[in-house]
């Protein structure tokens, strides 16, 4: 089936996501398939990567990314024109023994991370198990310097 731009960019009365936030959420299957998936979207339907539902502050597709750790997909999506500077508001699971622990507030994809190492080490995660998050890091710290 063939989508235009407008639906794809538009949220999810369900979810209240664009599908490209969706794929940055999914679960379950490689970053490798992720990517593959958002860079179809981006490249061959033209979505909007800051795209998110119409006045919301919700996540964009950058801070849902770099918030679980996925440097590919963070790549691809600054690469696709992601402003790293655009903050969303959420919840995020820390890395810690049992998953149980989560991190609520608004940041830039940037801000995020530093709160999710931040809160992470204050748990005893070690800086050895935060290696994507960290790989995330320097890619938006390069992309906010030029």
């Amino acid at each position: 089936a063939r989508f235009s731009c407008a639906l794809v960019d538009h949220a999810s009365p369900v979810y209240n996501a664009t599908l490209l936030m969706e794929v940055c959420k999914a679960r379950g299957t490689r970053e490798a398939n992720l990517a593959l998936c958002a860079a179809h979207l981006l490249r061959e339907r033209g979505c909007d990567a800051n795209a998110r539902p119409s006045g919301d502050r919700s996540c964009t597709p950058l801070v849902i990314a770099s918030c679980r750790g996925l440097p590919r997909l963070v790549a691809l999506l600054l690469e696709a024109g992601a402003d790293p500077s655009i903050a969303g508001e959420g919840r995020f699971r820390l890395g810690v023994p049992g998953g149980a622990k989560t991190l609520r507030g608004c940041h830039t994809p940037r801000g995020w991370i530093e709160a999710l190492l931040t809160a992470e080490a204050a748990h005893g995660v070690e800086a050895g198990d935060q290696l994507s998050l960290q790989r995330c890091r320097r890619l938006l710290q390069s992309a906010e310097s030029g």
